[in-house]
Formats: C-alpha cells, structure tokens, sequence
C-alpha cells in the first residue's frame, strides 16, 4: 500500500461510500419496507438512465420513451392493485367482526 497512496485513497474511499450506502439502504428497509427499499433503488437507476441520455450523446427514440410509460404504469398499476386489495380485506375483516 505503501508504493500506491493512491490505490489506497480509492480503496478507502470504495469502502467508505459502500458502507455509507448499505446503511442508508438498511435504514431504508427498516423505517419503510423492502418493496419501498426495491422502488427506491429502482428509481434512482431509471434516473441515472435518464441522466445519461442528457449528458451523452446517444441516439434515443420513441421506443427508449414507451418502454419509460410502461414501467411507470407498472408501478401504478402495482400500487392501485395494492390500495384495492387492502380495501377488500378491511371489508371482509369487518363483515367477519360484525357476524361475530
């Protein structure tokens, strides 16, 4: 280590941001839930896609743009599906609690 000072910045660094980064995605999970640790994490890679595409040239076109509305539906429909299955079940929990 001592003939690269600088592999040892870099491996310093790797570990401090690692570390930084795991906990974050710990505390995450534990103040939240895992599925909005997952939704988080998936929305900062589609961020970084996007950002990509702004600051590199690439050719993007209308498919890069439907296939962004299809995952964003995809976590709306997965949300609303969600809110109508938690509905349902208080509505059953109280048709059982009221014939009780």
């Amino acid at each position: 280590m001592i003939e690269a000072p600088t592999t040892a910045l870099y491996l310093s660094l790797f570990a401090v941001t690692t570390y930084t980064g795991v906990s974050a995605y710990m505390r995450l999970i534990s103040n939240y839930s895992g599925v909005m640790a997952a939704v988080v994490t998936t929305s900062r890679k589609l961020v970084t896609i996007a950002l990509s595409f702004l600051f590199f040239p690439k050719g993007a076109n209308w498919w890069h743009v439907m296939s962004g509305i299809v995952v964003l539906m995809g976590f709306i429909f997965n949300d609303v599906a969600r809110r109508v299955e938690r509905r349902q079940m208080k509505a059953l929990l109280k048709n059982a609690l009221e014939q009780n």
